[in-house]
């Protein structure tokens, strides 16, 4: 399952009215869909990041808070088999 990425958080654009950009923060998928089984999050990638979106960087707090939650960043080159 892939899911839209694109910002991790509100903060992300403090220079922009973040109610205007209609996409979903990374916190908000977490938070609706943390108590979902391992089994279900392990197949959940966020794809679609946005430059500004600090989990590009795998050593940030910030993915480190969305792989220890069990959910998957797509890397540039992944492949998955349909």
């Amino acid at each position: 399952m892939f899911l839209d990425g694109t910002f991790f958080s509100d903060e992300e654009l403090g220079h922009r009215d973040i109610s205007l950009v209609p996409h979903p923060r990374m916190t908000q998928s977490l938070a609706l869909f943390g108590s979902l089984p391992i089994e279900v999050k392990r197949r959940i990638h966020f794809i679609h990041l946005n430059h500004t979106n600090p989990v590009l960087h795998g050593s940030t707090p910030q993915a480190q808070q969305v792989l220890s939650s069990g959910f998957h960043i797509a890397q540039e080159g992944f492949v998955f088999a349909l």
